[in-house]
């Protein structure tokens, strides 16, 4: 199982039209697939390939990651204060599993 990943919103209460800051990070091995193991034999590739960002349900920002991306990935971003409601950041991995991390923000 996954580490929880550590979310940091700049603002928790924000005035609507505000500019959010969301900093993320997750632990993941993301392993390229290109790399060999002492048998040389091909490890193969497990990344975090697709990153989600809904606030209230709505999709406010996301992203797709290649293999190039480093282990235990941070991703840093803004988005704009429209509603109330969970700030859900959600990773998916090659394989389908997600890693899900949760906040909240108050908007007024």
């Amino acid at each position: 199982m996954a580490a929880k990943p550590r979310i940091k919103l700049d603002k928790k209460e924000a005035k609507k039209g505000d500019i959010v800051e969301v900093k993320a990070l997750v632990s993941h091995v993301m392993e390229s697939g290109q790399r060999r193991d002492g048998a040389g034999n091909v490890v193969p590739r497990k990344i975090l390939n697709k990153f989600v960002c809904t606030v209230n349900g709505k999709q406010v920002f996301a992203a797709d990651f290649e293999p190039a991306i480093s282990a235990n990935p941070y991703i840093q971003f803004k988005f704009r204060a429209a509603e109330s409601g969970p700030v859900v950041l959600t990773w998916t991995d090659d394989d389908g599993s997600t890693i899900v991390g949760e906040e909240s923000i108050k908007v007024s």
